[in-house]
């Protein structure tokens, strides 16, 4: 049959079979229109605006340690007129004077000679009429004189009482005290014992005091000097004026050289406080139950745990409870603790045991989502809201798999050119490189500075392209809800190092995948600055504690 018969019976059985098309190419199969596309956006607007300064503690602390040995009956004898009192016990008093009922001021005094006495048996307040008694009674015991100059000794004292008193303060008070030790002698240590009392032994004290502000994480620790020369023949005044110097040098410090005759003043000295403006350290917006995935089922994490529905019933966890074996760890924490012994299906595991007279372990101090027991096993801070002071809570660190304990927010550990810090507060993952999915994942701030209030820094924020999940109903609840935190870091403006202070501010929005609606049905909420909390206080009554059973916002 020739070409041409061929293409002729093709054609007359095109024609018979229609209207079915006829080609000479293989038939295809027509592929399945795509899902439609879902809409689970959701929008936060809202304003906040900082503390007032006046309303934090900064406190003062003024440490003297004053020479009382027996040749300071000659440089500063008592005074004439009233032998309970000296020239340098007045200037004490100046201070306390000038500094009584101030919020916040603290005064210590050690006296040294061949023994040393703590006068003051550590830090004490300066506010009432009897606080100040006290400590002026303190200062006229520096009319004392007798024994030698053992500046080790007061150096040891000096040293005990700044770290005792550093150790009752929590970590956010410590980080705004200002401490100034004011060392006052007439002459050189005495008796030299070597290794003892040696110019050597005597700096490498000075410099452990001062190292405490680094150790301690203070906002400042000086050593003032002050070297009175009296009748001392100038022939001898070179010596202690140089140690004495080198001291107020090594303490970060200054040195005074106080004449024969000259007026004692310590007013000089600045003892204010470091009471300053706060200023916007961190804001971000955290949906407890989306993680940073495209496909909402994948991205679903309906008890906000840190583990993904799907991850739950891979491990047999519950989807729906945070702590699904109830022994005080939430699931995310024991399934990344396996390899210790963890099991978060396994009661038997923890030890988070709470009795009677002590809830300890059950409670979350610092308020940052981890209980007290949770915390001690991953080693961030109990009484810290974020143990790094990097302005992301310690739960987000965590359930973004970075260091809570070390600010790591500046590194890049998926190299996709975003630091970790603005992946986790942008909702992208900082352990893959998601750069191609960054338009749909990321959520898209606008922080804007509005005002300054009496002394308070105001913001308006809105934060857009946030994403619902359609969550599991909990026991006797209802699907699809989402809790969404709005949470600010704020810290003085100069201290950026600063643990910070936090406030939370809480929405709860709904989701439901099946008929792909949501509530609010535009999307969106919005925060007013009343319904920003505190995580944590000192007073459990405190009406501006965050309670997520009261102050979240839910949609109507």
């Amino acid at each position: 049959m020739s070409r041409a018969d061929q293409r002729a019976r093709l054609a007359i059985a095109c024609f018979l079979s229609m209207p079915t098309a006829c080609t000479e190419v293989a038939l295809e199969s027509i592929p399945d229109p795509p899902p439609p596309p879902i809409d689970n956006h959701f929008r936060l607007s809202g304003a906040f605006c900082t503390q007032d300064p006046s309303a934090v503690e900064f406190p003062v602390k003024i440490l003297f340690v004053v020479d009382v040995s027996d040749s300071m009956s000659v440089t500063d004898p008592p005074d004439p007129a009233d032998a309970n009192y000296t020239a340098r016990g007045r200037a004490v008093i100046d201070v306390i004077n000038a500094l009584a009922g101030v919020p916040g001021v603290e005064i210590a005094i050690v006296t040294f000679q061949s023994s040393i006495n703590d006068a003051t048996a550590g830090f004490k307040p300066n506010m009432t009429p009897a606080d100040v008694a006290s400590l002026i009674s303190a200062a006229a015991n520096l009319a004392s004189e007798a024994g030698q100059t053992n500046y080790e000794g007061a150096l040891d004292a000096a040293f005990e009482v700044l770290s005792n008193d550093i150790a009752l303060a929590d970590e956010v008070t410590r980080a705004r005290s200002k401490y100034t030790v004011i060392f006052l002698s007439d002459g050189l240590p005495n008796p030299v014992d070597p290794p003892a009392n040696t110019p050597e032994s005597i700096l490498k004290l000075t410099e452990d005091i001062q190292a405490l502000e680094r150790e301690r994480r203070l906002v400042e620790l000086k050593m003032h000097t002050v070297y009175l020369s009296g009748l001392t023949p100038p022939q001898f005044q070179q010596e202690p004026i140089t140690l004495l110097r080198d001291m107020a040098d090594t303490g970060k410090g200054t040195f005074r050289n106080i004449a024969n005759g000259e007026k004692i003043n310590f007013l000089d000295i600045g003892f204010t406080s470091f009471r300053r403006v706060f200023a916007l350290k961190n804001f971000s917006v955290i949906n407890w139950n989306a993680h940073s995935k495209l496909e909402i089922l994948e991205l679903t994490d309906s008890d906000g745990d840190g583990l993904t529905d799907r991850e739950e019933v891979v491990i047999g966890s519950d989807p729906t409870l945070r702590d699904s074996d109830g022994d005080g760890f939430n699931d995310l924490i024991e399934d990344r603790l396996r390899n210790a012994g963890f099991d978060p299906i396994d009661r038997s595991d923890a030890d988070c045991a709470v009795t009677p007279s002590d809830d300890y372990n059950k409670r979350d101090d610092d308020g940052d989502g981890l209980l007290n027991c949770e915390e001690r096993f991953v080693g961030t801070n109990q009484r810290l809201f974020d143990t790094d002071a990097d302005g992301l809570a310690d739960p987000l660190e965590l359930r973004a798999r970075l260091s809570p304990v070390d600010d790591d927010t500046f590194g890049d550990i998926d190299r996709d050119g975003v630091v970790n810090g603005f992946e986790v507060r942008d909702h992208t993952d900082a352990l893959v490189d998601d750069r191609p999915d960054f338009r749909e994942l990321r959520y898209r701030y606008s922080v804007k500075e509005t005002e300054i209030r009496d002394s308070q820094v105001c913001y308006e924020f809105d934060v857009s392209n946030i994403h619902l999940a359609a969550s599991t109903a909990p026991e006797g609840g209802e699907e699809g809800w989402n809790t969404i935190y709005a949470v600010f870091g704020q810290a003085p403006a100069d201290s950026p190092t600063d643990f910070g202070d936090f406030r939370i501010g809480c929405v709860k929005a709904r989701y439901l995948l099946a008929d792909d609606s949501k509530l609010p049905a535009n999307g969106r909420l919005e925060l007013q600055e009343i319904d920003f909390k505190k995580p944590s206080s000192k007073d459990p009554n405190d009406a501006e504690l965050f309670d997520p059973d009261r102050d979240c916002v839910i949609a109507p």
